[in-house]
């Protein structure tokens, strides 16, 4: 559904969109308050303001609370799934990285970053 991300940048605005979608709706499910997030956290863009729309990252969150953070990269040159804790000053961010095949394994990560807030 999402495969030409890189191509076409109607695509890629679906997939950012459809991450932003699913957090919400996990972190409602969950009981937690939007207001503890800052949703992107990260803005990749050119000077100009226009994305880089190359998936890294596709999304980000930061909890306004802890300090945590998640960023969600999609790249083609990943087979498998692979996600990493990368400390910050006083916080701990967690890059999870797949394809655009994997998503409902990239969601089991994002959902359970969620609960752990």
């Amino acid at each position: 559904m999402f495969e030409s991300y890189l191509e076409d940048s109607l695509v890629y605005m679906s997939l950012e969109r459809y991450f932003l979608n699913f957090f919400y709706s996990s972190l409602d499910f969950l009981g937690g308050d939007r207001s503890d997030f800052l949703v992107p956290f990260y803005r990749a863009a050119f000077t100009d303001g226009q994305s880089f729309q190359d998936g890294n990252p596709i999304f980000s969150a930061k909890n306004k609370v802890s300090g945590n953070s998640l960023r969600v990269v999609v790249s083609d040159d990943v087979v498998d799934v692979v996600s990493y804790g990368e400390a910050k000053p006083g916080c701990e961010e967690l890059v999870v990285i797949g394809n655009v095949k994997k998503l409902s394994e990239i969601e089991v990560f994002v959902f359970g970053w969620i609960a752990g807030q």
